[in-house]
């Protein structure tokens, strides 16, 4: 046995046991025996009593009425622990456990023996169980103005509030676009990430890379998910330049998130991508690649690129990020194991976050508002911004004059009680 599954299936639509009144509840459960017989369990219910008025429960818990005639004399409460073995080994996939009853045998208070049943329909269930990789892990994606900056306008966001999907950019500012992963606080130390990629996409036309504060790239401070030990492992990563095969911009934004690794060409540096595909060339991702360190239980790890937004940019559109993370619990050879080179060969990652594949880019209505079902799953799935031409802000000056500049001083006794105002827009654009 390699493991057991995470996932259970709870039934609360039936009465609950000898607490809520004859209306809600058994009236004695008695007890219970269980052996387990291969695949079969041989279920004894002993001492088991009936209400002496006849009365069955009429709801259940959460208030469904039961319909007429089924009559429940016990409610219990037991675990089938369900393993899984080689042929459930594999990520993703899903298989079915069917649980049925047979050999019903009743005693009554009257001592009648009853081995059939009035209805049958009832009488198994099917159950999906879907194997996920070992391991709980999360991503999150971000939209800063610079390097370890908050999640807010004003604080360093580009958003009103990191989950609302309604980040914007002038054309020709420069930000940060930060994706990060977490491990879950409960995952054990099997699940300790020993080699990691993280895919970055992004539109090539519309962004190019830049620098902030001389860095094109860095390992961020904090990845913002809840976790105690940031980084605690001390990843470290190499970056590569990503391109199509073709050297194109993703005709799609379903390319974009549907696009794997192997899809996709690496280069060390945009010199070496320009000069293997051409001058026109676009440079549409970057992954990185951990070259040291660990990620374990209770921490995570984030980065930030740094990008501008281009002529090419279209005012009014909204453009997706898009971010995939595969996780390795072996260390991979970094000397031959890099997307850099052509040739190398992988095993099978333990993990693939590819929760961008259902990301649905933020769509506004005529008022401005934010259209139901868009920005979908959450800086979790991805993140959209929509580009603009320039920041636009209301000023004012004085427009009453004194030597033929802005009257400061107002004389009370001359009667100078009114201050004429000037108001105007003005629009400017950042990091131009």
């Amino acid at each position: 046995m390699n493991g057991l599954t995470a996932y259970s299936q709870y039934h609360f639509n039936y009465p609950a046991n000898n607490q809520n009144g004859v209306s809600e509840s058994v009236y004695n459960s008695g007890s219970i025996n269980m052996e387990q017989q291969g695949s079969k369990l041989k279920v004894t219910i002993n001492n088991y009593e009936l209400n002496k008025d006849g009365v069955f429960p009429k709801t259940r818990y959460k208030d469904i009425t039961i319909t007429n005639n089924i009559g429940y004399f016990g409610a219990y409460y037991f675990q089938v622990l369900v393993p899984y073995t080689d042929a459930t080994e594999d990520n993703n996939s899903s298989y079915y456990l069917t649980v049925s009853n047979e050999n019903f045998s009743a005693t009554s208070i009257g001592n009648t023996t009853v081995s059939s049943q009035a209805l049958v329909n009832d009488d198994a269930e099917r159950f999906e169980f879907v194997r996920y990789p070992k391991g709980q892990f999360t991503d999150a994606n971000w939209l800063k103005t610079n390097w370890n900056t908050g999640n807010s306008i004003g604080n360093g966001g580009l958003y009103t509030a990191y989950d609302q999907g309604d980040a914007r950019a002038a054309i020709g500012q420069v930000f940060v676009a930060k994706t990060a992963v977490a491990s879950n606080p409960h995952n054990s130390e099997y699940a300790r990430v020993f080699s990691a990629n993280s895919l970055l996409k992004f539109d090539g036309e519309a962004f190019e890379i830049s620098e902030i504060d001389g860095k094109t790239w860095n390992i961020e401070n904090d990845s913002e998910l809840p976790v105690s030990k940031h980084n605690d492992g001390k990843m470290n990563f190499q970056m590569l330049y990503v391109a199509k095969k073709d050297g194109t911009n993703w005709s799609s934004d379903d390319e974009m998130k549907n696009a794997v690794e192997s899809d996709l060409l690496f280069f060390t540096s945009l010199n070496a991508l320009k000069a293997s595909l051409g001058q026109n060339a676009k440079c549409i991702g970057v992954l990185w690649e951990s070259i040291s360190g660990t990620m374990g239980p209770d921490s995570d790890y984030a980065l930030g690129l740094a990008l501008r937004v281009t002529n090419k940019a279209q005012n009014g559109n909204v453009y997706q990020f898009i971010s995939r993370h595969t996780l390795y619990y072996n260390e991979l050879d970094r000397t031959t194991q890099t997307r850099s080179n052509p040739n190398a060969t992988y095993p099978n990652a333990n993990v693939n976050l590819k929760f961008g594949e259902r990301y649905v880019k933020t769509e506004y209505d005529q008022n401005g508002d934010i259209k139901e079902g868009t920005h979908s799953g959450n800086y979790v799935y991805g993140q959209s911004l929509l580009i603009i031409q320039g920041q636009v802000t209301v000023e004012k000056t004085v427009a009453d004059l004194s030597d033929g500049k802005a009257k400061v001083n107002y004389d009370l006794e001359r009667n100078e009680t009114v201050v004429t105002y000037k108001i105007f827009r003005r629009k400017y654009r950042k990091n131009i």
